[in-house]
Parts: C-alpha cells; structure tokens; sequence
C-alpha cells in the first residue's frame, strides 16, 4: 500500500490517495533470486574446482576459496586485480584465453596450464582450466573461469609412460612379447579373423615392421610349421571354450627364412559367470628347441593324436 497526498494545480493539498498494489508475484520472484544467488554462494564455498569471474579489463571480480588456494593468496589479494597482477608466472598462459572469450563470446575449453605451483616453488603445478563468456550488470562481456588442479594425473600419467618404456626395454632383452584379444561376446567371436593387440617386441620376435597390420589368426598360424598348426588350433579352441590354458613349444619361420624356436603361454580371462572375456599370450624365444620337444611334435604330427598327448606337451618344456 502506497499513501500520497492528493494536490491540486495552485499546490494545496485537498486530502490523501492511497495505492494498493499486489505483490505477491513480486515476492515469489525475490525468494527465487534469493535462493538461487544462495545456491550460486553454496556452490562458489564447496565445489573443489577453482571458480573465479573477471571483467573486460581481466580483473577479478570474484574468486572462490579453492582457486585463491591455487593461487597461493587469500581471496581479498585477488578482487579488483588483473591475472598478471596476481599469478604473474601463468599470466601467459591465461590471457589469452580470456581476451578470446571476451572477443569472439565463445568459450575456450580445456586449456592446459603447466607451471611451479604458486604456492610452492618446489613442486611442478597442473591445471587445466575452461573459460566461458558471462554478461555483467554494467552490461560489459565478462569471462568466467573453471579450473581443476591435475598435478596428480599429469604425475600418474608420466609414472605409466616410464613404467611402459621400461617393460619395452625389459622384454625387448629377453626377447618376450606378448599380445591380448578382448572379447565382447563368444557368440559372434570367430578366432580365425581376429586381430590381437601386439606388443612392440613381438613384431619383432615375427618379423613384422610396426607399420604393417597385425595378422589376423588365421595369417599367424601360417608363419609356424604345418605340423604345429593343428596343434596351435587344438589348444586355442580348449582356452576359447574351457579356458584352459597351454604351454607349447614351438617353430616359426623367421623373415630370413630360418626355423626359430619360441615357447607361447596362453591364459583366459573369465567373468562372474565363467564365460571368457580376454585371452592373452606371453611368448619368449628359445635359443634352441630341445631334441625330446622336436621328437614329440614328428610323432604328434605324424600320429594325428595330438588331443590325446597334449598334456603330455604341455609339461614338458626342455
């Protein structure tokens, strides 16, 4: 309710008006702008990334806890102070993100910031931070900023890279490779078209350049003595079926056109329910295959009884 006095023309006053006016709306309206800047302030105190908010001149207009903990400053050292004036070491490295989002209205996702921690001179900082356009009251573009510490990833991701290099280098002298075949489903699984997933040293175990495809199955088995062939087949189709595991001994036929000798260990991997999801084979070359193991493969070969003394094969390894 509004009162006001009634005047006339010559400014006297000939009593009062009183104005009713429904506000109802009016509040609905103001709980919601209240509940959702107390949302907003929730989510500014606890998110764990670091959220701030700049002007067109790149200042910081606002900055939450976590991001200012980035920055190895309080929250007050931040307001009303540009990037550069602040973490002068990534001034950089944000800028011109920040100017991009401010000239195009377009975001700029997934920036990768890579410095010494603020904080910390001693510990290597990673970030990578998202910037998006924001309209200000003055009616100015503003920018505001995502950004998410990643040191820890960077660390774990680098810590793989060596420990990868490594088991190249190790199997690369003991000359053992290995491959993998993830399998979705038995139903549509054919082995014989199937490429596997190499390791580097096995190309070179067989002779491949890195730049060619892996053989599929089928083109695998070609490279190993006929006589074997059932023998490889046999002990695929028990892993596939009864994921049974093998052991064998056995000749390839090298580029240069030599037999060599390696030794393959075949293993599956199951789910909860027993059926096979992965197989997998470790593979090392032999200096030499040993006169019982050549004996027994001529008498598999020539007696086609390979199911009956595959046990037998199996065990002895020289």
């Amino acid at each position: 309710m509004r009162v006001n006095l009634y005047l006339r023309e010559d400014g006297t006053n000939d009593g009062v008006v009183i104005t009713f006016i429904k506000i109802e709306e009016l509040k609905r309206t103001q709980a919601k702008l209240r509940s959702a800047n107390s949302l907003l302030e929730n989510l500014y105190s606890t998110i764990p990334a670091g959220l701030s908010l700049h002007d067109s001149q790149l200042k910081y207009l606002r900055i939450n806890q976590a991001l200012a903990e980035m920055n190895g400053l309080s929250v007050e050292e931040h307001i009303g102070k540009t990037v550069r004036e602040v973490i002068p070491n990534l001034a950089d490295s944000i800028e011109p993100a920040l100017r991009q989002v401010i000239a195009t209205e377009c975001p700029v996702c997934n920036v990768e910031i890579c410095d010494r921690d603020f904080a910390n001179s001693e510990v290597a900082g990673h970030w990578t931070a998202s910037f998006y356009p924001v309209d200000l009251p003055d009616g100015n573009r503003g920018v505001g900023s995502v950004v998410m510490e990643i040191s820890d990833r960077i660390e774990a991701e680098a810590n793989l890279r060596a420990s990868e290099a490594k088991l190249i280098e190790a199997q690369k002298i003991a000359r053992i490779g290995n491959w993998e075949i993830n399998i979705s489903s038995l139903e549509n699984f054919a082995i014989g078209s199937v490429r596997a997933i190499w390791s580097a040293e096995l190309y070179t175990i067989y002779g491949f350049e890195r730049s060619q495809p892996v053989p599929t199955f089928d083109e695998l088995i070609q490279l190993h003595p006929s006589a074997e062939q059932k023998l490889i087949k046999d002990a695929f189709s028990q892993l596939i079926s009864n994921s049974t595991p093998f052991n064998l001994d056995l000749g390839y036929n090298s580029p240069d056109g030599e037999v060599r000798y390696l030794n393959s260990i075949g293993r599956a991997v199951c789910d909860s329910k027993d059926k096979v999801t992965k197989l997998y084979d470790i593979s090392y070359v032999r200096s030499q295959f040993t006169t019982k193991s050549i004996i027994l493969s001529s008498l598999l070969a020539s007696s086609g009884q390979t199911s009956q003394t595959d046990n037998q094969h199996h065990g002895d390894q020289g």
